[in-house]
């Protein structure tokens, strides 16, 4: 019997992992991602900063894209999808900066470079640390508010936010999101409705538009690779 109980710990021993919240199993693993998430990133325009903010709930990555012609105009943040990062933006990207300042974040908790130090169990949770993050950007861009995009779980995120804290919102703009239009959801963002208009149509017109409808199926499908981290 001992002998069991010997062999058994040795085996829990052996699988526990103490890794922290969000870790990588292999280093391996992990320079195969940064290397695709790399070249992934070189196919969008150059950030004009890289910046790497510090939360209650981890480190978020946001690649800043400015111009001395949009710099004092208001920023435009913006929410990827499940298992997506900032180089998902790769399409849209060079009309919205052209515009508007733009940041791309990797979310918290999802693939990309932000790093987690604390889990995230609800809603409230999620809200938190983007609260922190645009708090953080409206301070340095001396803004006082943002236009705030989400595409799929990245717009039930930003909904999510807007019911929360519509104070901080120019807008809202929501892409194919998931959770949204259902249940409980359907009216709270009701009472946002109002206080909130979607971002103005000229970052997304004339070949954004088109490439947007392209990306959401009526057109050609774009070969997998790097760019759609």
């Amino acid at each position: 019997m001992l002998v069991v109980l010997l062999a058994l710990g040795g085996a829990l021993a052996a699988t526990h992992d103490p890794s922290p919240l969000g870790h990588w199993r292999t280093d391996a693993g992990k320079q195969a991602f940064a290397t695709s998430y790399a070249a992934a990133m070189r196919l969008l325009p150059q950030p004009t900063r890289t910046l790497n903010l510090r939360t209650d709930y981890g480190t978020v990555r946001l690649c800043e894209f400015v111009s001395p012609a949009t710099r004092s105009r208001t920023p435009v943040v913006l929410l990827p999808g499940r298992t997506a990062s900032a180089p998902m933006w790769l399409e849209n990207l060079p009309d919205l900066a052209a515009e508007l300042p733009v940041y791309a974040l990797d979310t918290l908790g999802d693939a990309g470079m932000s790093v987690p130090t604390r889990a995230l169990v609800d809603g409230a949770d999620q809200a938190a640390w983007l609260d922190q993050v645009l708090a953080r950007l409206l301070e340095e861009a001396d803004a006082p508010k943002v236009h705030l995009m989400g595409h799929s779980f990245g717009g039930w995120s930003a909904a999510n936010y807007a019911v929360r804290h519509p104070q901080r919102l120019a807008s809202l703009t929501l892409v194919d999101p998931v959770l949204v239009f259902q249940g409980d959801s359907v009216a709270d963002l009701r009472q946002v409705h109002p206080r909130l208009p979607a971002l103005p149509a000229a970052p997304l017109a004339r070949p954004a538009a088109r490439r947007h409808r392209r990306w959401r199926g009526a057109g050609p499908r774009r070969p997998a690779g790097p760019a759609h981290l």
